[in-house]
């Protein structure tokens, strides 16, 4: 899939930017805007199509329009790869410890995910035969928060934290002249279309009305911010004396989580790890739903496996349905596949609500979204576990869900989360 992506994504890229620089069609758009007949949302559509098309040199002539369809296919091809280098990267970069004594305080759930890789074997027996070691970590988002926070081991700690920094810069995969790159092309992009920089272009279709208003905004937060945060800070020294004498002198970066753990744990009686088992995946996304159910009125129930095709067996897909009648459905896709997955969360469409879409007798097509964790994937046979964070980025991504399947609006290019902003 990878492959076939990027075999037709210039070719995407070369179409979207030509039909963006059209005159003809930019001219008739100025025509249409003035039409009294419009409705609002076909307004709305054709005032932001005209304001992205300039944002897409459609005023650019000769070599300056030719310059910027070169930017733009080259921008793509290196966001690409910048991001195939991260996931490449994942795939193959691990901590490798044989040591019992540096694994201690790790949950057993990663320690049986972390063993079974360093002897590449998928039974649950024979991982669970070599918790004495070896253990390979993956240099990923959730292995790097579980070690921060429960590793006493400060050597492995500092080895993930060096790791984790440094993720992007090894000569296979050094993403440092690609963002040099990009950086370049984007400031060039903006002084073809008349901005002094790319920070103004960007603030061209966002709510701040100038990089003056950013920076003041910023400033009156850090202003607010740095005493607290020294407070604190004197405050969890205060907690490492306590504790282990002198170990504050010397606190260094892959140390903070974990004190701040402690600390959690000793005032406030938390512990992020004995939180997961109240966080069952299926119980969470239970709850998520009766939640659904209560403000909205929605029935959200699982399509059984293999009724929808997905892309990985923990793929679900679910059907959502008001006072009765089918309105939408979404892709679930909970836990990280390091070197398979990019990391982090995010939502994205599948299908906009549309009158163009439309099956035969329908008013329009019904809206599918996906969204997308990278929670700690379960253990054999047991039921995925959330942390706190998990579960909150679950309510984040799934409000954009609803944003993008609850809408009302049969136009394409302004229903669900389309046209929020201008891109």
């Amino acid at each position: 899939m990878k492959e076939a992506y990027d075999q037709v994504r210039p070719k995407v890229v070369e179409l979207m930017t030509e039909m963006n620089q059209s005159r003809p069609i930019y001219d008739r758009l100025q025509q249409l805007v003035k039409e009294p007949t419009l409705s609002a949302t076909r307004r709305r559509i054709v005032e932001q199509t005209i304001k992205a098309m300039q944002r897409s040199g459609v005023h650019l002539e000769g070599d300056a329009q030719k310059r910027f369809q070169v930017i733009q296919q080259s921008l793509s091809d290196l966001q690409q790869r910048f991001q195939n280098h991260l996931v490449a990267e994942a795939k193959v970069v691990a901590i490798e410890v044989s040591d019992p004594e540096q694994v201690q305080g790790l949950p057993d759930a990663l320690l049986d995910v972390a063993a079974a890789k360093a002897v590449s074997v998928d039974d649950a027996e024979e991982a669970t035969e070599a918790k004495k070691g070896p253990w390979s970590f993956s240099v990923s988002g959730a292995n790097y928060l579980a070690i921060m926070e429960q590793c006493d081991s400060t050597r492995l700690r500092e080895n993930m934290y060096r790791q984790f920094k440094e993720r992007g810069t090894a000569s296979e995969y050094d993403n440092r002249p690609i963002l040099e790159e990009i950086l370049s092309l984007r400031h060039e992009k903006a002084r073809l279309l008349g901005f002094d920089h790319y920070a103004d272009f960007s603030l061209d279709s966002k709510m701040a009305p100038s990089l003056a208003a950013v920076r003041d905004l910023l400033t009156s937060l850090k202003r607010a911010a740095i005493p607290a945060a020294e407070q604190e800070l004197e405050a969890l020294k205060a907690f490492i004396e306590t504790q282990q004498a002198g170990a504050s002198d010397n606190l260094k970066p892959w140390d903070v989580t974990y004190w701040v753990e402690r600390y959690r744990q000793a005032y406030f009686n938390i512990d992020q790890e004995r939180v997961r088992q109240y966080l069952q995946v299926p119980k969470v996304m239970q709850a998520l739903f009766d939640i659904m159910a209560s403000l909205f009125d929605l029935d959200i129930q699982s399509v059984p496996q293999g009724e929808v095709p997905t892309w990985h067996e923990d793929v679900e897909f679910y059907e959502v349905r008001e006072k009765g009648v089918l309105i939408a459905g979404f892709f679930m896709d909970p836990f990280a596949r390091t070197g398979l997955k990019r990391e982090g969360a995010w939502m994205n469409t599948v299908v906009d609500r549309s009158e163009v879409l439309a099956p035969e007798g329908c008013d329009a097509s019904l809206p599918v979204a996906l969204f997308v964790m990278n929670a700690r994937p379960p253990q054999q046979g047991k039921p995925g576990l959330f942390s706190l964070n998990d579960a909150e980025t679950l309510f984040h991504e799934f409000g954009h869900a609803l944003q993008h399947m609850l809408t009302r609006v049969n136009e394409g290019a302004a229903s669900g989360i389309n046209m929020v902003g201008c891109g």
